[in-house]
């Protein structure tokens, strides 16, 4: 399958502090990976970026700027929710409907993960391997919680079907994806 065509803007939740960034991720699904290319510009001298960790996988991620994927097969409740973070750490984990996490049955999975910071913004390329995602069509929710430096948090995602920052709600998982 080609590349979405063009770069899909994350746009900030309207409950959201103000930050003058602009946020997009391309995406591309190749025979044996997805590739999601996040890119951040703007005022990234505004973002408090966490320090590089090497890897691994770790929890709450989501609590400072992380970059996100939830991936679902469409029409089914389960989904994954996949974190990674500037830092290089991740988290995978599995759900077998909103918000109701399935008990670990093999290891997580470790995506590959690369940070480039270039003279306008920082770049974050995620590549996942397709037998460890959902088979057949895919329903996507890319997002983005971006911590500034005085600690303030904003959500960012492709759309924002509720009042509050709610990733978990499958209605904003608007990229649809065909089955290889």
């Amino acid at each position: 399958m080609a590349p979405v065509p063009t770069p899909l803007p994350l746009i900030p939740h309207p409950a959201s502090p103000p930050i003058a960034l602009s946020i997009a991720v391309s995406v591309s699904a190749e025979p044996r990976e997805l590739v999601l290319h996040y890119r951040v510009y703007g005022d990234i001298d505004a973002v408090r970026w966490p320090e590089p960790q090497g890897g691994g996988m770790a929890d709450g991620l989501w609590r400072h700027t992380c970059l996100e994927a939830f991936i679902a097969q469409a029409g089914q409740g389960a989904y994954r929710e996949f974190n990674f973070s500037p830092s290089g750490q991740w988290a995978d984990y599995a759900f077998s409907r909103t918000r109701v996490r399935d008990a670990q049955t093999s290891a997580p999975y470790a995506p590959l993960i690369e940070r480039r910071d270039t003279a306008d913004g920082v770049d974050l390329v995620a590549v996942l391997e397709r037998r460890h995602l959902p088979p057949g069509a895919w329903q996507l929710g890319l997002s983005a919680v971006v911590e500034d430096v005085r600690g303030q948090v904003s959500h960012w995602a492709l759309h924002h079907p509720r009042p509050a920052p709610d990733f978990h709600d499958p209605a904003g998982w608007t990229l649809r994806l065909p089955a290889d």
